[in-house]
């Protein structure tokens, strides 16, 4: 089976979650060969192999820390030498499209970015996109070239398939370009705890209508809520459904009336027709109680929609007045009203 390089993104070792997913899509279409730089690219090797890589390429140079994207190039068009793999995987972050377009123009290859999900194909792999604001889903393969593919993070579930995870060093010879950009300094970003942006399963945002960043930590109260939600539901065990359900066509006809309905039952209800007709046929209103009021066959809500002149029924319900009564008083208020 032909191989699959990956580019791992980690931080001093720790694998970030869109390289296994990566890893996911890779075994799909041949044996995944993790491609691992600098600082703690030995360290990652084991996270890789529980994952399915069945080799980790590792090249630590402090060009991958001082100097941006070109080193990174540099590595990965040494790995595809090395190896002729069938694809390159590269997570579809800001850095990620810029080393796979620089590589993909290396290599004389085409290049496929922001794929949702990767299938095998006669003609080599073939990746979904999907564009225009979700509205439509194309799929698309590379017709020249070992295939270079960004993949968006949560595009594939994580999944655990350990493999031989095999470390071998990689050669790499860094081109002139690759000290054309220094980095001069670097910040560490305040850890909050909380998951990346472009990797979060439920994103919560906040803006106008909470008045202030003051009033942020609301909005920080239902994420943290949501999550442990989350959590729960992944993680507790289903109830059984009853032995006499069926989701089939077939069969479901014929036994709904054994599952209990989730919905308590209506008391009857008098013929909305028969509210309106008269003082002596209109029911006893009291308090915030109302006219019964038709109900939508297709919704099964009660509303006002389908009353004769909805505004003047609204007062009857709430006034214990009929519309004809209104009518003869010639909409004359109710005593103590106003507003109306």
């Amino acid at each position: 089976m032909a191989e699959v390089l990956v580019y791992v993104d980690h931080v001093d070792g720790a694998v970030r979650k869109p390289t296994l997913e990566l890893l996911t899509l890779a075994r799909r279409v041949g044996e995944p060969v993790a491609v691992a730089l600098g600082n703690g690219a030995a360290d990652t090797a084991a996270a890789l192999a529980e994952h399915g890589a069945v080799k980790v390429l590792t090249h630590d140079a402090s060009e991958y820390a001082d100097y941006l994207v070109v080193p990174k190039v540099d590595a990965l068009q040494a790995a595809v030498e090395a190896v002729s793999p069938a694809a390159v995987l590269v997570p579809s972050s800001a850095e990620g499209k810029e080393i796979a377009a620089r590589l993909a123009l290396r290599i004389g290859s085409g290049i496929i970015t922001d794929a949702v999900d990767l299938e095998a194909g006669d003609e080599g792999p073939v990746a979904t996109q999907s564009v225009f604001a979700a509205s439509f889903t194309t799929k698309s393969r590379v017709s020249k070239g070992t295939p270079v593919i960004t993949v968006k993070p949560n595009s594939a579930a994580v999944e655990a398939a350990p493999a031989a995870g095999a470390v071998e060093a990689l050669a790499v010879t860094f081109s002139a370009q690759a000290t054309g950009t220094k980095v001069t300094g670097r910040t560490p970003r305040e850890s909050t705890g909380r998951p990346e942006l472009t990797e979060a399963a439920i994103v919560v945002s906040g803006g106008r209508g909470v008045n202030g960043a003051e009033n942020f930590a609301i909005i920080e109260a239902l994420a943290d809520s949501l999550g442990r939600r989350r959590s729960w539901r992944s993680t507790r065990t289903p109830r059984p459904r009853s032995s006499t359900w069926s989701t089939t066509a077939s069969s479901a006809t014929s036994s709904t009336s054994s599952r209990p309905s989730p919905r308590r039952s209506r008391p009857a209800r008098a013929d909305p027709d028969r509210a309106h007709r008269g003082p002596r046929d209109r029911p006893a209103v009291t308090g915030a109680s109302c006219h019964p009021r038709p109900r939508n066959a297709c919704t099964g809500r009660w509303s006002l929609g389908n009353w004769p002149s909805s505004e003047k029924v609204l007062i009857a319900a709430r006034y214990a007045v009929t519309p004809g009564e209104l009518r003869t008083q010639s909409m004359r208020s109710p005593s103590g009203v106003s507003g109306l």
